[in-house]
């Protein structure tokens, strides 16, 4: 009839824990139980790459998992779907990966701007998702080139994975997004973005 509490500490995100408790069962004998725990946080992160050798987001982009980022989790919306890096971080390359809430059922589109290259995956979910939009050069404005749409059903999340690189001079990205007839894109909202653990209706 005992009852445990377990604090989530987010230094063991994408990682694994464990505890150990005594537990005397019915047969009189105690037992040693160790339960094991793996975290996977569901929320808003972004993901600094340094030490990058070249203007190829492609080739940059395979070599990431070799590489060990600067990652920050992240409790705050703004600078997720949209930011800038200085200029002193010229070769960087920078991963968010955010969920956004659907605030009505229909089709939405999304836009991406890049200074100076970036990519656009979306999905259900971080496994599954595909990429859908790949800008080589400077694009600072949304627009229909650089866009793709999708049906989504609201109150529905669904995941975005937003890639950057900076060759040069300031440098960022950022998602767009209009919905049904609109003739514009609009900034993603703060408030349309989870930062917490997401569960699917």
């Amino acid at each position: 009839d005992g009852k445990y509490r377990y604090s989530f500490n987010k230094k063991y995100t994408g990682g694994y824990d464990s505890f150990t408790f005594d537990v005397r069962l019915s047969d009189g004998i105690c037992h040693r139980l160790t339960v094991y725990l793996r975290f996977v946080f569901s929320g808003a992160t972004v993901e600094s790459y340094g030490g990058v050798a070249s203007a190829d987001l492609n080739a940059e982009e395979a070599l990431l998992a070799e590489k060990t980022p600067l990652t920050v989790v992240t409790e705050q919306a703004a600078g997720v779907a949209n930011y800038t890096s200085s200029a002193e971080n010229k070769y960087e390359v920078k991963v968010s990966k955010f969920w956004y809430k659907a605030p009505s059922s229909g089709q939405y589109g999304f836009s991406m701007v890049a200074d100076d290259k970036g990519k656009l995956y979306f999905g259900e979910n971080f496994e599954t998702m595909e990429q859908k939009i790949e800008i080589d050069s400077y694009i600072g404005k949304y627009d229909d080139k650089n866009s793709f749409t999708a049906t989504l059903q609201e109150g529905r999340y669904y995941a975005f994975k937003l890639v950057n690189l900076n060759t040069g001079g300031n440098g960022g990205a950022g998602v767009g997004v209009k919905f049904g007839d609109a003739t514009g894109y609009a900034s993603i909202a703060a408030s349309q973005i989870r930062v917490a653990t997401v569960e699917n209706p």
